[in-house]
């Protein structure tokens, strides 16, 4: 099926409380990840269900009944719910209880699943459980080859890039999943955390206890000289601050990407409500101009008129 419109908005949501938040600001779409606490209390968090292993600040669902509320609101709102569940992989006993998640969410309404391992996709396959199945950035697409093997021993509605495609890739592998009818919707990382590793080479944890892998801090000098390093400062109003892929979008277009994702479990739902609406904006302006200078000219004038985060995920 060929995917017909304007590039949809992907937002991550961290808190239950969020969603309705997030969909007035112009949401297409959301995203969330949900850990019940019998996982929690069977795995801990070194064996995460997805990659966020936090107990203590907002990043995802802990309770059924919390996505029964969630799915009524999405029926509601007619803004769909993906489910995070992307661990680069589980072990046999964790497979089995991924499936029972798995179904117990479709029963009560859910039908869109965020999968990054191989082992899991086939399982899901093999039951024939009725759902739609979203290819993680942490599995990772890396070229035309890939989608090729993928496309032999699995189905898939999305394919989501990791953040290391460049849009050149995104292009070959996108003609190519139209050629195999593998997809018929492409997302890219646009908006937030733009981490310097590769999703599906990170084994770090992203847990309360230790910072961040990809946060901790460093500098980089020449053997020969050293320089002074400065913490680069923002305005208040900065979009992008962690990551931002505005000036890519005309070029994301034309590569045939539908849907943007903006990162967001763990952050407030004012940043994220601010950051949905420039993106919005920013389609719009996309939509008005006739070439790819003309949206760069109008989008950076209105957007970056304050400051830019120069964080840029594809320039």
């Amino acid at each position: 099926m060929e995917y017909v419109g304007q590039m949809k908005i992907v937002a991550g949501m961290g808190s239950m409380e969020d969603y309705e938040i997030l969909v007035k600001a112009g949401a297409d779409e959301v995203f969330c990840g949900y850990v019940p606490l019998w996982w929690n209390e069977k795995y801990g968090n070194l064996m995460p269900l997805n990659r966020r292993e936090v107990f203590f600040y907002h990043v995802q669902a802990g309770t059924l009944e919390d996505m029964k509320i969630l799915q009524k609101r999405s029926k509601q709102y007619k803004v769909p719910v993906s489910i995070a569940m992307n661990a680069l992989y589980y072990t046999k006993e964790q497979i089995a209880d991924a499936l029972q998640i798995i179904e117990e969410l479709i029963e009560i309404g859910f039908v869109h699943f965020i999968l990054a391992d191989i082992n899991l996709i086939l399982q899901v396959e093999q039951k024939k459980l009725p759902c739609h199945i979203h290819i993680s950035g942490e599995l990772g697409e890396w070229n035309t080859l890939t989608i090729r093997f993928l496309r032999q021993e699995m189905q898939a509605e999305r394919i989501i890039f990791h953040r290391k495609n460049t849009i050149e890739d995104m292009a070959a592998c996108i003609e190519i999943a139209k050629q195999c009818e593998f997809a018929h919707t492409y997302e890219a990382f646009f908006m937030n955390e733009l981490c310097h590793y590769t999703g599906g080479f990170c084994n770090s944890l992203h847990c309360d206890e230790m910072v961040h892998l990809c946060r901790l801090p460093y500098q980089l000098t020449p053997q020969v000289k050293e320089y002074e390093t400065q913490e680069q400062e923002f305005s208040e109003e900065v979009i992008g601050e962690t990551g931002c892929g505005l000036c890519a979008m005309w070029k994301l277009r034309a590569a045939g990407t539908t849907h943007l994702k903006l990162v967001g479990r763990g952050k407030s739902a004012e940043d994220m409500q601010r950051d949905i609406l420039s993106v919005k904006r920013a389609r719009d302006i996309l939509q008005q101009s006739a070439t790819e200078k003309e949206y760069l000219q109008s989008m950076k004038q209105e957007l970056f008129a304050k400051d830019c985060s120069k964080q840029c995920y594809f320039l």
